[in-house]
């Protein structure tokens, strides 16, 4: 099992004098391994789910967690 994380578009590889559809081509996302791939999308935070927090930390945990969500989706 490999987990691959973050935003493939952020993330190219580095092509020696590489035009930019050499880099595009030579992606993650367009390798032919990709089609065997599964993709998920992780968007619930299992921690706030069973933690022992007061509830002003749940709270504040909670607001930061719905703030990091929103720079990356």
């Amino acid at each position: 099992m490999v987990i691959f994380r973050g935003d493939f578009r952020q993330i190219l590889p580095v092509v020696t004098k590489g035009s930019r559809v050499d880099i595009v081509a030579s992606s993650v996302s367009r390798a032919t391994l990709w089609s065997y791939c599964n993709v998920q999308h992780l968007r619930t935070n299992m921690r706030l789910m069973h933690s022992n927090l007061s509830h002003g930390e749940h709270e504040q945990l909670q607001n930061f967690t719905d703030w990091a969500s929103n720079i990356f989706w």
